[in-house]
C-alpha cells in the first residue's frame, strides 16, 4: 500500500464517492486479480503503481492482454517522457501523476471511460530527464503558432481523436492530420503523446481543462 494521498482506501473512498461509477472489485496486485476465476471485465482497470514499474512490470502486459476489453490506466508519482512515450506505446488509456490529488481521480477516470488520453504528470516542473534547452524552444514554437494551431493542440492535450478535433474546429479530418504531422516534424517529435505532453507543458490545457471538458461532455454540454 502506498505511503501517499493514493493509499488504496482513499482510491477507493474516491471512486465509491461517485455515484455514477461502480468499483467491481479490489485486489492487492495484478496477479492476485488476474488468478480470479470469475473476475470480471470492467471498463476501467486502474493500478496502483511505482515509477519503475511502468517499463518493467510484465504484470501491466499480462493486464492489457487477459482484458483487452478494458482501459487499462496507470497511477504513478513521477512518470518521466519516456515511461510515458512507451506507456502509450503499449496501449495504456492514461497514466497520472499520483500529485494531483484523489479528489479528481474521478474525474480522470470519466474521461477515459468516454475514450479520453489522459497524461497527467505533476504541475510542477518538467518530467524527470528532460532537456531545459528543448522546453524552451518547444515552447517558443508553440507561442509563435497562430490560434488555429494552438487551438489543435489544445485539443490533443485534452485526448481527442483526429475526428473530434475536426468537428469541434470546422476543417477537414485530413486538414488535421496534415497541420499535426507538419508541427510534429517541426518539434523532432514522431509520437503523438509527446504533442500532447509539449501542449501541456507549453500551458495550452491543464488538469483543471481536462476535468472540465469531461465534466461538459459526460453532462450533454457543447
Amino acid at each position: 500500500m502506498d505511503s501517499d494521498e493514493f493509499s488504496r482506501t482513499a482510491i477507493l473512498s474516491q471512486l465509491n464517492a461517485a455515484s455514477d461509477l461502480k468499483v467491481e472489485a479490489s485486489f492487492v496486485n495484478i496477479d492476485t486479480a488476474l488468478s480470479q476465476k470469475d473476475f470480471p471485465a470492467p471498463d476501467m482497470v486502474l493500478i496502483n503503481t511505482a515509477d519503475a514499474e511502468l517499463l518493467e512490470n510484465q504484470s501491466i502486459g499480462q493486464a492489457i492482454n487477459h482484458l483487452p476489453q478494458s482501459k487499462i490506466a496507470l497511477l504513478a508519482a513521477n512518470p518521466s517522457m519516456q515511461s510515458l512515450d512507451d506507456a502509450y506505446e503499449m496501449g495504456i488509456a492514461g497514466v497520472i501523476s499520483k500529485r494531483v490529488g484523489t479528489a479528481q481521480l474521478a474525474h480522470y477516470v470519466r474521461a477515459m471511460i468516454q475514450g479520453y488520453w489522459v497524461f497527467i504528470r505533476p504541475e510542477s516542473g518538467a518530467p524527470k530527464g528532460r532537456c531545459s534547452g528543448l522546453e524552451s524552444r518547444y515552447k517558443k514554437y508553440i507561442r509563435a503558432l497562430d490560434p488555429l494551431k494552438q487551438q489543435l493542440l489544445r485539443c490533443v492535450a485534452l485526448g481527442m481523436t483526429n475526428s473530434q478535433i475536426a468537428e469541434k474546429v470546422f476543417i477537414s479530418e485530413g486538414a488535421v492530420k496534415r497541420y499535426l504531422t507538419d508541427m510534429c516534424l517541426d518539434l523532432g517529435i514522431s509520437k503523438r503523446v509527446q504533442l500532447t505532453l509539449i501542449a501541456s507543458d507549453a500551458g495550452l490545457v491543464t488538469a483543471a481543462d481536462l476535468i472540465a471538458d469531461s465534466s461538459a461532455n459526460r453532462d450533454g454540454v457543447g
